[in-house]
């Protein structure tokens, strides 16, 4: 094995070595939640292009630091075919069929709202250092059932 000799390299960038921490509790968490709101943001500008987008807002019982629950936000592309990432997860959640609704001209995302679900959440690390907990998947609604006690949408 050859060992590092620092007057071995010419001109070659030196580059620093640091350890990032993973965000506090690295494991996958499910928590309890009810939808408390599904916002339509129309046409948003993405990586990808410009795309209809749509949001669904969760209640959890998990507390913040103020002790108030937790809400919690997942962003979808607003596309119904089936395998979307909105249809996948309406699908797993509640067993509606998004393109099949849309064929039959019922579809509508408000009648998630109240609709209970379990959330699964993986710790991600942000570009900026801070860690956050993302939304990775929708599940069926599990025995605990959450009040909707903190959001309230503009109608409310």
């Amino acid at each position: 094995m050859r060992q590092f000799q620092p007057e071995q390299i010419d001109n070659a960038p030196i580059m620093e070595t640091i350890e990032i921490t993973p965000p506090q509790g690295t494991a996958e968490t499910i928590v309890n939640a009810v939808c408390v709101d599904v916002i339509d943001l129309g046409k948003v500008k993405t990586p990808w292009g410009t795309k209809p987008m749509v949001k669904a807002v969760f209640e959890t019982d998990l507390l913040d630091e103020y002790g108030e629950q937790r809400i919690l936000i997942r962003a979808f592309h607003k596309h119904p075919h089936e395998k979307s990432a909105l249809s996948i997860a309406v699908k797993s959640w509640c067993g509606r069929n998004l393109a099949e609704e849309e064929e039959a001209g019922v579809f509508d995302l408000k009648i998630l709202i109240g609709q209970q679900a379990r959330l699964k959440l993986e710790p991600t690390l942000a570009q900026n250092g801070n860690s956050f907990d993302k939304v990775a998947e929708i599940l069926p609604p599990g025995k605990v059932h959450v009040q909707a006690v903190k959001y309230h949408t503009e109608e409310n």
